[in-house]
Order: structure tokens, then sequence, then C-alpha cells
């Protein structure tokens, strides 16, 4: 309303992946009318929307090059997923500058984000040789260059390689999709305010574990991108080295390992399960997932 009331004709967002996809809930609005729900789900709109400047300000959400947008329905308590070419923004500034106050844990799970995001593209059903270069890439530096950004802020070079990982993570999975970790995460956030980044980080080396018996052959390349595979491994040594390396670097991090120690009640993991059957990321996942009990088995291995 003050945007339309000041006849703004772009928009800037400074922040994280909250503030840029608000923004672009914003971007529909503005030139489209109506509320942000009307434009729910995927392809709805059929214009440009209004113009959008980006400065993140994490190092994580790779949503200035996304077509994505994850608004939270608080009513509901639910994220639901905006899905556009139109509003993919039209500019982004990379400034390590904008990332170097950021605190060591919010740059540890924001991190992790884009780390998902790499690992989910490569894993995805949608999958493919462009995306999966992206974001083998940005898996290598990640692995140098964000444990760097977390002992010391001030880095602008390792902070500057975060947020070109964080990016190119982006690029990855907007054109490969994200998959059963995503699925989980969202509606971690959407029930029990687990911040994204973080509830990526929980959930993804049990996802890996669950998914090894039927892409194995993706979390070799992942193990090479990651420095931790070795001559004569098998695939599933691979896999399970990739899922214990994840660990590995989140506790060298000191972000939290399970889900009860960022607020989430047992008694609430069936509701999460079958919260998360709903998600449209899952579809996208390796391994078929049909029911609500084989996501509970997960969910509880993470608590």
């Amino acid at each position: 309303e003050i945007a339309r009331g000041k006849g703004a004709d772009i928009l800037v967002s400074v922040g994280g992946g909250s503030v840029i996809d608000t923004t672009k809930g914003i971007a529909i609005v503005l030139k489209e009318g109506g509320k942000i729900e009307d434009y729910k789900g995927q392809q709805c709109l059929t214009r440009p929307q209004t113009p959008h400047i980006v400065i993140p300000t994490t190092a994580g959400t790779g949503s200035e090059v996304t077509y994505f947008a994850v608004i939270k329905d608080q009513v509901n308590h639910q994220k639901h997923p905006y899905c556009d070419d139109n509003i993919i923004p039209n500019v982004g500034i990379l400034d390590p500058t904008m990332t170097a106050g950021l605190p060591p844990m919010l740059t540890a799970t924001t991190g992790m984000d884009a780390f998902s995001h790499a690992l989910e593209a490569i894993h995805a059903t949608p999958c493919s040789p462009v995306a999966d270069g992206m974001a083998l890439h940005a898996i290598r530096l990640i692995m140098e260059y964000l444990p760097l950004c977390v002992e010391n802020g001030k880095d602008l070079f390792a902070r500057g390689q975060q947020l070109m990982a964080s990016t190119i993570a982006g690029i990855a999975f907007t054109n490969a999709q994200v998959g059963l970790v995503h699925a989980i995460a969202h509606t971690l956030g959407g029930l029990f305010q687990v911040p994204h980044g973080l509830a990526n980080s929980l959930m993804l080396p049990h996802v890996v574990r669950y998914n090894m018996d039927t892409c194995a052959d993706k979390y070799v390349m992942i193990a090479q991108a990651m420095n931790i595979y070795a001559k004569g491994m098998s695939d599933e040594e691979a896999s399970e080295a990739v899922a214990e390396a994840i660990t590995a670097l989140t506790k060298r991090m000191g972000v939290p390992q399970r889900l009860r120690d960022v607020g989430v009640p047992e008694d609430g993991l069936v509701q999460l399960a079958e919260g998360t059957l709903s998600d449209g990321a899952i579809v996208y996942n390796p391994k078929p997932v049909s029911e609500a009990e084989e996501v509970l088995g997960i969910i509880k291995q993470a608590w």
C-alpha cells in the first residue's frame, strides 16, 4: 500500500531470503492488484512484474536469481510457494561487505541453505548435466569458504566466494528443483518456526541416507566435490561419507544437530510428517515418497 500510494515503479530489497521473497510478493501485487494468495502456484503470471533489484545480506538463499518466492501463511501455519519466471529479479548485486556483519550462526545456517540447494539440485528428478556442474562447483566453494566465514566474518574474500556459491546454487536449483529436504524444511518453518537454513541443515544427512539406495551415483559426485571420496569406495560408502561429512561440517560450525534442540516437540512429529506430503517439493525427490510413515521415520531419526 505504501509503494502504491507513492507511485513506486521499482523495488529494491536489502536483506536475506525472507526480505527478498516478500519483495517478490510486493512486486506481484503492485503490478497485478488483489492479494498475494491469488497468485499462489506455478507460472500463474502472464507478464513481467514490477522491476526488482536485490542486494542480499546473507549467502544462502540464492533468491536473487530464482523464480521462487516462499511466503508464510501466518493463519494456517504453512509456507506457500510462488513459482514464476516473471518474478526473477532484474538485478542482483553481490557485495560481500553487506554480509560481513552477519553473526556466525546465521552465517552457518544460511550457508547450509546454499549447500542444500546444490545437493538437492543434483539428486532431484529434473536434474541435468548443466545444473549438476553448477551445483558441484557451489559445493566445492562452500566446503572451502563457509567455515572461514563463520570463523572470521570480516574475511571479505571468503564472504565473496560464499556469496558466489549461493548464487550459483540458486541458478542450479531453479533449473533442477529441490526434493524431500526442502519439503520437510518448509513444513518445519510453517509449523514450528524453525529458520529455513537451519531446517535444511538438520534434515540433509537423514534424507541422503533415505535416498542413497536410489541415487548413490549422485552422491559419489557430491563426495568428490566435498573432497572426501576415496579410491575404491562403493557408491553406498560414498553416500554414507557424504551424510557423515555434512554432520561434521555443521558440528564444526556449531549448528544444532537435532530437531528437539530447536524446539520441535515430539508430539508434533506426526503432524510434521503429514504436512510434508502436501509440499510441492516432495514430487521431485529421487526416491518417491507417498506415505506419511516414510517421512515420519526420517524425522524421528533427526529428532
